[in-house]
């Protein structure tokens, strides 16, 4: 197994970019040079279109030039998303607002590309996801290292990140928390926070059905928990990876042997947690016992 940075996973996005472009053309029996001169409304080189197929061009306009080939091509919606997945970059992603407000920079190759996911499963141990954070949770957690007048600039970027259930097609999206991710909140955060958190989470699968979230109680807990992870899938099936953040880095494992490793490994910890119900009426008791 081997971890890749947000750097060295962009250059595989770019590489599973090429490789398309190159199936477009060889399917169409053309050559670089036809591709050069038909496809761009300024005639490119043979030299371009190889250094594309390569993967490497970089730059402020790939996302136009993937544009004009999806159009040459005349390419299918599916060829098409793909397309335009792997050549998003941080700095281009759509459709979040607040743009990366108090996102890590190890973190914001994974939100560029969430939106894209067909399916995001999400294992925690000891937090609770970003994307499963109510108000309350996420001021307080940027409240330990950010001036005051940052603190609820961010918490809005991160709350805008859960309008990806929200959208026409969201992913399907799972997760299995430990119970001491929400115990220790109680913890190390007021009563009435931790309250909140948890009854933003019935709130979730209340509101949407593709949310799913089972709690991993100590009583049913296995002696060989992973630490956290998240696997990301997409429609297409190319690029499907698996984040992990060891002391607050982000690494990418898209090895598609791992990747099956690590589903395998969710899906037991998803048996071995409790029902969607269960999980509800769980929450909903926590919330009682602080409230109390």
């Amino acid at each position: 197994m081997r971890y890749v940075s947000t750097t060295t996973q962009r250059e595989r996005n770019l590489a599973a970019l090429g490789q398309i472009l190159k199936a477009l053309r060889r399917e169409r029996g053309m050559v670089q040079r036809t591709v050069g001169r038909k496809a761009f409304p300024e005639e490119m080189s043979q030299n371009f279109v190889s250094k594309l197929e390569k993967g490497e061009v970089d730059n402020g306009k790939l996302l136009e030039h993937v544009k004009q080939l999806k159009d040459f091509f005349r390419v299918d919606d599916r060829t098409a998303a793909a397309m335009d997945r792997l050549c998003q970059t941080p700095e281009t992603m759509r459709e979040w607002p607040r743009e990366r407000a108090g996102v890590a920079p190890y973190f914001q190759f994974f939100v560029s590309q969430e939106i894209w996911a067909e399916a995001v499963h999400q294992w925690q141990d000891m937090h609770i996801p970003g994307l499963l954070q109510a108000r309350g949770c996420m001021s307080a957690l940027f409240a330990e290292e950010n001036e005051p007048e940052k603190v609820e600039e961010f918490a809005a970027a991160r709350l805008d990140r859960q309008t990806l259930f929200d959208r026409e097609n969201p992913p399907k999206y799972q997760a299995v928390l430990h119970e001491n991710a929400l115990r220790s909140l109680h913890q190390v955060r007021r009563a009435k926070i931790a309250v909140e958190q948890v009854l933003h989470i019935v709130e979730l699968m209340r509101k949407y059905p593709h949310v799913t979230v089972r709690i991993l109680t100590r009583d049913r807990e296995r002696a060989d928990l992973p630490p956290g992870y998240s696997v990301v899938r997409f429609p297409d099936g190319d690029g499907d990876y698996v984040h992990l953040e060891p002391l607050n880095k982000g690494f990418y494992e898209d090895d598609e042997s791992y990747v099956q490793e690590s589903l395998a490994n969710f899906d037991r910890l998803w048996t071995a947690a409790l029902s969607r119900e269960a999980s509800i009426e769980f929450l909903l008791e926590l919330a009682r016992e602080w409230s109390g």
